[in-house]
């Protein structure tokens, strides 16, 4: 199915982000932390640790995740707004970006190789 692919030529059906994988992850993660106090046991922690004094950074990272990774209907169609290959392939038109003749030394596909490899398993 030609519109599971991205325009990068991932496989959306592998793609953690189209299911909301990453949100339920993090909704998961906070719930636990709300379950368990955490938020009440770190004020006790900061003083054997300064790591623990940057727990607002770390819930405002936690949903900057979630609202940037949260779930992706597909690049094309809504897609993520930050996606530099998708803004691309829709601005020159390309379906497959393989069909650019600028695609080998294309600075936006050097995503990482994991990912690239998971996503483009048929």
């Amino acid at each position: 199915m030609v519109e599971n692919i991205g325009f990068c030529g991932n496989n959306c059906d592998y793609c953690e982000m189209k299911f909301g994988a990453i949100a339920r992850s993090v909704d998961s993660l906070m719930q636990n932390l709300r379950f368990l106090g955490i938020h009440n046991q770190l004020k006790n922690y900061r003083e054997l640790n300064t790591i623990f004094e940057k727990e607002e950074e770390f819930y405002l990272f936690l949903n900057e995740l979630k609202e940037n990774f949260g779930e992706c209907s597909g690049c094309k169609s809504k897609g993520l707004p930050f996606c530099e290959v998708r803004k691309c392939a829709i601005e020159n038109r390309m379906n497959c970006c393989t069909n650019c003749k600028s695609y080998e030394i294309c600075e936006k596909m050097k995503f990482d190789s994991w990912q690239h490899e998971i996503h483009t398993k048929i």
